[in-house]
């Protein structure tokens, strides 16, 4: 069997940059039936860190509503904030 995996396969996404990356680094692959009883194993390096940038990716297509909660004398209010 086999499986392949490229730098974008290992990228986390990172919302401060808007970017998928993918870190440099030693990672190392394991296979096996369970956490406890590995059976193959591999190891892949990652020489320099790369990145693929996205543009709005976690921004909303409409405004969204949002309930906040107040308490005044024992009542609850919940007011809806347009953005």
């Amino acid at each position: 069997m086999e499986i392949k995996v490229d730098n974008y396969d290992l990228a986390s996404f990172d919302e401060n940059i808007n970017a998928w990356v993918s870190a440099k680094g030693k990672y190392i692959i394991k296979l096996g039936a369970d956490v406890q009883n590995i059976r193959a194993k591999s190891e892949y390096v990652l020489k320099s860190e790369e990145k693929w940038t996205v543009k709005n990716v976690l921004k909303p297509e409409k405004p969204i509503n949002e309930l906040s909660l107040t308490n005044k004398k024992n009542y609850i209010f919940y007011k809806i904030n347009q953005s």
